[in-house]
Parts: structure tokens; C-alpha cells; sequence
């Protein structure tokens, strides 16, 4: 299928827009894309005036929550999914998050060929010659960089499963199926894995009360909210003073 379809932003305020209810990831991003300046705006919040560009948005996590009925947990999982795929990027202000959709032109329709004005997909030489360019200084800099060569790893090299299977420190259920499932995991999915094992562990300490391994992946478990595990204490039960005690003395 080729070709562009054209959505107002006004559509937001149809009927069929205000259900309230937990929005699916593509209702998620769509909604995204409608909010994020179709114009430079100057911002203020909280006494701060703050640049907000073309394609950008200024919003805290906790609004964007309330905007997708989903939890502050799953709005930083969601936002971490898009920017490993390269869809968007957010900067953390004081009191707010800067999040700029990658490519913005390209949701714009904006024409820069004779090949894009017909509707005809880009070949691979047409989208590399239309990326922004870099110095040699800043590709340098970025080839040597530690994200860089994550970012061109093959998903076979990136985050292994030995090392999930190291950090994730519960050896039970048989290796070898869980190497095979750990091979469907996308890299987007490694990457946020990785993250969340040390808060996980952090908040079950105790590995017996963690989720078996096949659970972890089955479920997909990295995309819940961390909950801390450690239990409430209560105060020591002192027995009540008998008020006629003192006649006893």
C-alpha cells in the first residue's frame, strides 16, 4: 500500500476520541503525533520559560500517564521501546521531559524528491542521502562511542543470553529452551531488559521470590511496574498496663 492519508488535529475533539480508557501503543503514538508543535513555542513552567521546537513536545511523564490512562512505569517503558527504534528522543528538563519525534518531516509529507512527490517508496541510497550529515569528527567520535557499537551489533552479539542468563542469577528451568526463546527476543527488548534486571533484583533481593526465568520471558515481564517486595514492619506487641498495677506494688 502507498500513499498518505491527513489527520487534523482537531479530530481529538470527535466523540469517538474521548472514551476514556487505556490506550493501545498505536493509539499511544498517534496521539504522540498529535500533540508534539507544528510551530517553535516558547514554554513556561514553573517560573522557567523553555524552547519547545518544531516536533517537539514539553510534557512530564506523569501528564503524558494521564494522557494514555497508563501507569508513569509504562509511559518510561513505551518511550524507551520507541527511542531504541529510533522513532523518537526525550531529554529529561526540570519539572518536564523534551520529546522530539525523530524524522518529523517525514509525517509531514514534506517533498524533497521527484521519487517521494509520486508517492514511491525511498530506495536505500535515497533515505541515506537524505539523513542530516555528521563532521568526520562527530562520526569518529560516535564510532568510538559505547552506545554506537551496541547500535551496530547484531542482535546475535547484543546481550547474549549468557549474560542475561548471569545477571538474571535463578538457574532453573532447562538452559537450552531458554536460550532458544531468548533468541526471538528483539534487541529493542534486550535493551530494556537490561535495564530493568538491576531494579528488579534490587527490589526482590532474594531470588527464591523472583519469577523463573521461562516466567520472565513468557510474560514479558520487563514491561511491569517494579514493586518493592520488602515487608512492612510492624511494631513490637507490648502487652497493655492493668491501671490497678500500681496498687500492687
Amino acid at each position: 500500500m502507498e500513499g498518505w492519508i491527513k489527520l487534523h488535529r482537531s479530530c481529538r475533539d470527535h466523540w469517538l476520541y474521548t472514551e476514556y480508557r487505556p490506550l493501545t501503543r498505536r493509539e499511544a503514538w498517534e496521539n504522540i503525533l498529535l500533540s508534539v508543535n507544528y510551530e517553535p513555542k516558547k514554554t513556561l513552567i514553573k517560573g522557567k520559560v523553555y524552547e519547545c521546537g518544531v516536533g517537539q513536545s514539553l510534557l512530564s511523564l506523569e501528564s503524558w500517564a494521564k494522557e494514555f490512562v497508563w501507569s508513569v512505569q509504562q509511559v518510561r517503558t513505551f518511550f524507551k521501546l520507541l527511542e531504541a527504534d529510533g522513532m523518537i528522543k526525550t531529554e529529561g528538563l526540570q519539572y518536564t521531559t523534551r520529546l522530539t519525534i525523530c524524522n518529523w518531516d517525514t509525517y509531514q509529507g514534506v517533498v524533497t524528491s521527484q521519487k517521494q512527490a509520486d508517492n514511491k517508496p525511498l530506495t536505500d541510497g535515497q533515505q541515506t542521502a537524505n539523513r542530516p550529515l555528521t563532521t568526520t569528527k562527530e562520526g569518529k567520535e560516535r564510532e568510538e562511542s559505547k552506545e554506537y557499537k551496541e547500535e551496530i551489533l547484531p542482535i546475535s552479539e547484543f546481550y547474549p543470553f549468557e549474560e542475561f542468563w548471569k545477571d538474571y542469577d535463578k538457574k532453573v528451568g532447562k538452559k537450552e529452551n531458554l536460550e532458544a526463546k531468548w533468541k526471538k527476543v528483539s534487541k529493542a527488548d534486550r535493551i530494556l531488559i537490561k535495564e530493568y534486571l538491576p531494579k528488579y533484583k534490587l527490589a526482590q533481593p532474594d531470588k527464591k521470590f523472583r519469577k523463573n526465568p521461562d516466567t520472565f520471558l513468557n510474560n514479558r515481564s520487563w514491561n511491569d511496574e517494579i514493586i518493592d517486595s520488602k515487608p512492612i514492619q510492624k511494631p513490637a506487641y507490648q502487652p497493655a498496663k492493668n491501671v490497678n498495677d500500681k496498687w500492687r506494688d
